[in-house]
């Protein structure tokens, strides 16, 4: 018998389905030239080593239409809902490019949208996801960002960063610290298209390891969160298809660096990966 699943957020049951891209924006998002979209997942327990073959699958249908049953209704009605509307007409003026400038108070609303969206796309495979279940729970009350989180925004929308997600885990540690006794991911980097807009995540639960400081000096990149000025101007240079993918793939770059040195933990669990120490 199959365990019934509860919300990620406020463990009830009964839970809903959630879009993954907003429904405000399907009309934005162009169809797939065949009406399918495709699904991957690499897992590696070495720079090059995998862990298991490849995981790939492509699913008929538009990537706009995919949904996950990890929320029930009155959070997905209630709290969720506040914010997507509030973020909504923040994202369009984003999405089109429009120049203007972003406040602080913008960048919040902005910044909880994603945060909230985060939360739901790495649960597509839970056994790799990195936000703690605590994260999670003081968003829902108070909004609370999770530490060691930072986002930038850019704009391309080339190609299939019209509609894309991409996700990066990994558990690290220094090297002066005990080697963990768990396979649980530590750092993680989501990737978004939304049409013309590209969103970058970056999240370290590592106290001063700012990895995603390396693309502050991006000039196609706007850092939101955590705001390092009073405003942000908007729009930056607008990026090519090949700059998105790079800068979705930086943090995977940089853990397969001669930098950074994997050891395998020994632990067996679904051949989850063990990661890295840098």
């Amino acid at each position: 018998m199959q365990a019934r699943k509860t919300c990620i957020f406020c463990n009830s049951h009964g839970v809903t389905k959630e879009h993954v891209w907003p429904q405000w924006a399907h009309n934005l998002i162009k169809s797939g030239p065949e009406g399918s979209y495709r699904e991957e997942a690499h897992i590696f327990i070495g720079k090059t080593q995998y862990a298991e073959p490849p995981f790939r699958r492509t699913r008929p249908g538009n990537v706009k239409n995919k949904t996950l049953r990890i929320v029930c209704a009155k959070c997905n009605n209630g709290w969720m809902n506040n914010i997507e509307q509030r973020a909504r007409p923040i994202l369009q003026a984003l999405i089109a490019g429009m120049p203007f400038e972003i406040n602080p108070n913008q960048c919040q609303i902005v910044t909880e949208w994603i945060t909230m969206k985060c939360f739901i796309t790495e649960q597509s495979r839970p056994i790799e996801a990195a936000f703690l279940p605590s994260e999670r729970q003081e968003f829902m009350k108070a909004r609370s960002i999770p530490r060691g989180l930072a986002i930038y925004l850019g704009l391309c929308g080339e190609d299939s960063w019209a509609s894309a997600y991409l996700r990066h885990s990994a558990q690290i540690t220094r090297p002066s610290d005990p080697a963990p006794t768990d396979n649980r991911r530590n750092l993680q980097s989501i990737s978004i298209g939304i049409a013309d807009l590209f969103i970058s995540m970056n999240h370290c639960q590592i106290d001063h390891i700012g990895i995603h400081t390396l693309l502050d000096k991006e000039q196609q990149l706007v850092r939101i969160h955590p705001l390092n000025q009073q405003s942000v101007y908007w729009p930056p240079s607008r990026m090519t298809w090949r700059q998105a993918t790079n800068f979705a793939n930086f943090q995977d770059k940089i853990l397969k660096s001669n930098s950074v040195q994997w050891h395998p933990l020994g632990i067996d669990s679904n051949k989850d990966p063990l990661k890295n120490r840098p």
